[in-house]
Order: C-alpha cells, then sequence, then structure tokens
C-alpha cells in the first residue's frame, strides 16, 4: 500500500475495470509476485480478489489461467487454489473438478448474515477503543470514495472502496481470530456483493450506514459502530435474498 494510494485498491480495481462473465484471468492485472514467497502470495492475492468481490458466483477459476495472469508457474497456483477451496471459497464441480466461485441458497445466505451480525457486530465494537486516527482516516477515504461511486453509478468503484472499509474496521478490532472468522465469511459472500447493490438507487441508499459507523469511531461510541454495521449486513440481506434460488425441498 502507497502513500499515493491510501486505500490499497489501485490493483483491485484495475481487476475490477476489466472483470469479464467468467474469470479470464489473463486479462486481470495482478501486483508482481516475489518468488521467494511465491505460494504465499499468489494464495493472499487470490483471496483479496474473492473476499472484495471481484469474482461473481459461479466463475470457474482454472490453474492455468492463475498462472498465466501472475506469471508464475502451475504448481503455487495449484496451491493457491487448494488452500481456497479447503477454506470454502472454491467448490470442485464436473468430472474434471472444475473449480468455481460457489453459490448459495437463501439459507444459506441468511446464516451468513446471521454470522456477520455477530461477529463483525463485535469488531465494529472492539474497534472503537483501538481504531488509530491513520485508520480511521482510510475509512475515511474509503467512504468518500464509495459515495462518489454511488453517485456515478460506478458498481466497480463502490464494491472496491466497500471492502478497503469493511476490512479496516475489523482489523482495527486488534483481534486476530476474530478477524480470521470474519475472513472466512467474506470469502463467501464478497461475490455476492455485486447482486447486493443492482442498481445506483441501492449504492447511494447504502451510504447513510456507513457515514454512520464512522461517526461512531470518530466519538469512540462503541454500541453506535456496532448497530451501525449490523444494520447494513440487514439492509443487503434484505436486497439479495429474493434474488437467491430456495433450498430444495
Amino acid at each position: 500500500m502507497s502513500r499515493d494510494d491510501p486505500l490499497g485498491t489501485e490493483m483491485l480495481s484495475s481487476i475490477a475495470e476489466r472483470l469479464p462473465a467468467e474469470a479470464d484471468m489473463a486479462a486481470m492485472q495482478f501486483e508482481p509476485v516475489d518468488r521467494s514467497t511465491l505460494q504465499h502470495q499468489v494464495y493472499q492475492q487470490l483471496r483479496r480478489a474473492v473476499m472484495g468481490g471481484l469474482f461473481k458466483p459461479g466463475t470457474p477459476i482454472t490453474i492455468r489461467a492463475v498462472a498465466d495472469a501472475l506469471g508464475v508457474s502451475p504448481m503455487p497456483a495449484r496451491s493457491a487454489l487448494q488452500r481456497l477451496e479447503i477454506e470454502g471459497a472454491l467448490v470442485a464441480r464436473g468430472g474434471k473438478r472444475t473449480l468455481v466461485i460457489p453459490e448459495m441458497t437463501q439459507a444459506e445466505y441468511q446464516e451468513m448474515v446471521e454470522i456477520g451480525v455477530l461477529l463483525e457486530g463485535m469488531a465494529a465494537e472492539h474497534a472503537c477503543t483501538r481504531i488509530t486516527q491513520d485508520e480511521i482516516a482510510v475509512m475515511q477515504a474509503a467512504c468518500t470514495a464509495m459515495q462518489h461511486a454511488a453517485d456515478n453509478g460506478d458498481l466497480e468503484g463502490y464494491v472496491t472502496a466497500n471492502w478497503t472499509f469493511h476490512r479496516t474496521l475489523y482489523a482495527a478490532s486488534r483481534l486476530n481470530t476474530l478477524m480470521s472468522f470474519i475472513e472466512m465469511r467474506w470469502l463467501r459472500i464478497g461475490p455476492y456483493v455485486r447482486h447486493m447493490m443492482p442498481d445506483q438507487q441501492s449504492l447511494i441508499d447504502s451510504m447513510p450506514n456507513h457515514w454512520t459507523v464512522l461517526s461512531a469511531l470518530e466519538r469512540r461510541d462503541a454500541m453506535g459502530a456496532s448497530n451501525a454495521i449490523r444494520a447494513d449486513l440487514r439492509d443487503c440481506a434484505q436486497t439479495l435474498l429474493p434474488l437467491l434460488p430456495g433450498d430444495p425441498a
């Protein structure tokens, strides 16, 4: 993350702008990979992309596409995809075990919402007493970027800044185990962020909760921040749930 790019979103934004219906990884612009930590970096870049909402549900992701996009051999690409499969971020489909971003039913997503309300509400509460002014500044910049994207109907810009906003808030809790659970949840819900905001008005309507979170953090109002982040999750669920398939009888 550079001083000129405090949100750390330059790479993710460039990916989002090029995202096709299927994962044409060769068209994506990933950061150069340091060979000394090859497998870990490939894994971390793909993981951030999934949590950040850059892949859509049902998108296939192949070893060859990952290797070509990041300029690495198939081995670290395979290792990264295997780790993401273990975490539930990818599932195998078909006879050739094609790995795809998993899709969710209404019941599965509702469970994810209930988990998020508990975990992310808790993280926001703890963040209020531990967040630094620099982290608040990052969230302020992210919220401003989200508002600008919402006002201009820029879904890709909104999605990128939205993950920066949430990630910074949860990391500020300084609760590493809690953060790992939250990231596991975002590996499942990240691909659905676009579906939570189906039109420009839904982008605009989502902003008051985010500004309320930021205001509560500045006042060190733990309950206010927690309630606002929980309201954000519930509001998104109301938009998305009707669009998801029901569970088989």
